[in-house]
C-alpha cells in the first residue's frame, strides 16, 4: 500500500505508518484491538478474556514478519516468551485456519471476522485497544484533485484534525 501511494499508483491508502517514506503524510483514522480467535470448540473459547500466560502450549498463528503489523505482533509475543507461526498476510486466511483446526490466531479485530459463525474473538486485556492505529496515507508532494482533497479533509475531520492543521493543502 505504502509503495503504491509513494509511486502515485494510488492517491490514498489505508495502512500502518512507516518511517522510511518522508513524502507521505499519515493521518490516524481507526484503531484495531488485537484479539485471540479460536473456533467454538477450542479449549479457550469459553474464556471471557485471554492473557499471554493462557496462550502457552497452543499453536499460535499471526501475520507475516514482512508486514509492519507482523513485526509488531511478533515482538509483543516474544516479549511474553511466546512464538507464533508468522506466515499469514491477512485475518481472513488465519480465521479460516482457526475455524477448522486448534490453531490460535492472534490477529486484529476486523469486520472480516463476522463471516465466520464458528469462531470466537476473545479480548486481550494486557494489550491496549489502540494496539494498531490504521492511518490514511497520501503523498503530500503529489498533485491531488479537489475530490481527493475533500475526501482527505472528510476522513481527517473524524479524528478532529482541522484542514489547516494538516499543513499539506494545495488549494487554499
Amino acid at each position: 500500500i505504502v509503495t503504491a501511494v509513494q509511486n502515485g499508483v494510488w492517491d490514498i491508502g489505508f495502512c500502518s505508518p512507516v518511517d522510511d517514506a518522508p513524502d507521505l503524510f499519515f493521518v490516524p483514522v481507526l484503531q484495531q484491538p488485537l484479539v485471540v480467535v479460536v473456533n467454538k470448540n477450542h479449549p479457550l473459547a469459553k474464556e471471557p478474556t485471554i492473557t499471554f500466560d493462557q496462550l502457552r502450549g497452543f499453536d499460535l498463528i499471526t501475520y507475516h514478519t514482512e508486514q509492519p503489523i507482523g513485526k509488531k505482533v511478533g515482538k509483543l509475543l516474544e516479549s511474553h516468551g511466546l512464538k507464533a507461526d508468522q506466515q499469514y498476510s491477512n485475518e481472513l486466511d488465519m480465521s479460516g485456519i482457526a475455524s477448522i483446526s486448534n490453531s490460535v490466531a492472534v490477529i486484529l479485530q476486523t469486520p472480516s471476522l463476522k463471516q465466520f459463525s464458528d469462531l470466537v474473538a476473545l479480548p486481550m486485556p494486557e494489550v491496549p485497544d489502540n494496539f494498531r492505529i490504521v492511518h490514511m496515507a497520501f503523498n503530500q508532494k503529489a498533485y491531488k484533485c479537489h475530490a481527493v482533497e475533500s475526501f482527505i479533509d472528510y476522513v481527517a475531520a473524524f479524528w478532529s484534525y482541522s484542514p489547516s492543521s494538516l499543513g499539506w493543502r494545495q488549494f487554499d
